[in-house]
């Protein structure tokens, strides 16, 4: 059950990780080692997406029933995020409210009127971010990384945060060291922290530091933390 995709023009300049910096000298986007560590990475993110994927298809149909059901008509959630190297992507979740609330530029916050009947719990236990497995089998994302934004949102972030666009030189991801240290942010300040976060996770990426990110998004999963 693959969500339809439409082909959108974004006025988005994108993020070119060999641009020249002010010295003159192209600046590489990672040594060798680190392109075949994340290389080797990505490789496991699809073969866990695609097993993912497979074992949550019962929960992923009943939950997309069961939106179709309260609130009627489609029940994926369709959105313009930007991706690797400032490429625009469209991604895919299960839609968590109801139809004529949707707002793309605003953040969602506690106590949120536009939640539909049930989302709430689609929210907490990240059910509504499965569909974004098929993001991972397509190439557009990772199972971890940073966590992607609307092209309004990192044109503003670019301008006000110090090496935002660092975020855009891997694949964003479903989870990130963000996600599981810091949950869900709606404002300026707590965008710099996650930005902080996820320029960590960029400069140590290992198997070993996917690994520990992995099982904290379980834990963080099973306890419902940071999710609105």
């Amino acid at each position: 059950m693959v969500p339809p995709q439409n082909e959108e023009s974004i006025p988005f300049a994108p993020f070119n990780p060999l641009a020249k910096s002010s010295t003159g000298a192209a600046r590489p986007e990672r040594d060798c080692r680190q392109a075949s560590v994340l290389d080797l990475i990505y490789v496991v993110d699809y073969l866990a997406a695609l097993a993912l994927l497979i074992s949550t298809l019962p929960i992923l149909t009943l939950s997309l029933i069961w939106v179709a059901v309260v609130d009627g008509g489609n029940p994926f959630f369709t959105q313009i995020r930007v991706g690797l190297h400032g490429k625009p992507y469209r991604i895919f979740k299960i839609r968590s409210m109801r139809r004529d609330h949707h707002n793309p530029t605003r953040f969602c916050a506690h106590g949120d009127d536009r939640i539909l009947l049930g989302g709430h719990l689609l929210r907490r236990t990240r059910i509504d971010e499965l569909p974004q497995l098929f993001n991972v089998l397509m190439g557009d994302m990772a199972l971890v990384g940073p966590r992607p934004e609307q092209p309004e949102f990192v044109d503003e972030f670019v301008k006000e945060i110090p090496r935002y666009g660092e975020r855009l030189k891997v694949k964003p991801g479903i989870t990130g060291l963000a996600q599981v240290t810091q949950g869900y942010v709606d404002s300026l300040e707590g965008t710099r922290i996650k930005v902080r976060l996820d320029l960590k996770f960029i400069h140590r990426r290992s198997f070993s530091f996917w690994f520990r990110i992995v099982l904290s998004t379980i834990r963080v999963t099973l306890f419902r933390h940071g999710a609105r």
